[in-house]
């Protein structure tokens, strides 16, 4: 049985989300879902012994987008407040 790319896309789009994902929200669970398996798979290389590299960035994918979201809320909190005094309320 072979299969084209729009039917796998059709298959993967009922199954994912009920039909309710388009091909972009596809590929981005894709994507989360390789660097996962990948950041899974260099946890246990570690945990082996099989390399060294330190937990602080072998994490990294993990932390860095929670600091980054962390950082913008912090910023926009700050302007938030810096035009609230400049509007003088």
């Amino acid at each position: 049985m072979v299969m084209n790319v729009d039917t796998m896309m059709a298959i993967m789009k009922v199954v994912c989300m009920g039909g309710k994902m388009g091909n972009e929200e596809i590929m981005d669970r894709i994507v989360d879902i390789v660097i996962c398996l990948a950041v899974i798979t260099v946890i246990v290389l570690k945990i082996c012994g099989v390399i060294t590299i330190s937990w602080l960035w072998l994490l990294a994918p993990l932390w860095i987008p929670f600091g980054f979201g962390v950082v913008m809320a912090i910023i926009f909190v700050i302007l938030y407040f810096i035009e609230s005094y400049i509007k003088g309320e």
